[in-house]
C-alpha cells in the first residue's frame, strides 16, 4: 500500500461528477483505492445531497462512446 492523491467519478443518474484531491491508499498489487473513514463519509454525504454543498472548481466535456454496434 502507498499513499496517493486520486480522483474518482461518481454517477448520479445520467450525470457524472468527478471528485479530485482525494487522499487514498493504493494497493501496489491490484491498484485498488482505499479511503479512510472520514473521506468515505465525506464522499457519501456529497453524493447523498447531490453535491449541493460543493462548488465545482471547473467543468469538463466528456466524450461518450458506445459498443452497442460492435
Amino acid at each position: 500500500m502507498r499513499p496517493a492523491v486520486v480522483k474518482t467519478a461518481i454517477w448520479r443518474g445520467e450525470q457524472v461528477c468527478l471528485v479530485e484531491g482525494i487522499r487514498a491508499q493504493i494497493c501496489d498489487s491490484c491498484a485498488e483505492q482505499f479511503y479512510d473513514e472520514e473521506t468515505t463519509d465525506t464522499l457519501r454525504r456529497l453524493t447523498e445531497e447531490g453535491f449541493a454543498s460543493a462548488t465545482p472548481v471547473r467543468e469538463l466535456t466528456v466524450p461518450v462512446y458506445s459498443l452497442e454496434d460492435r
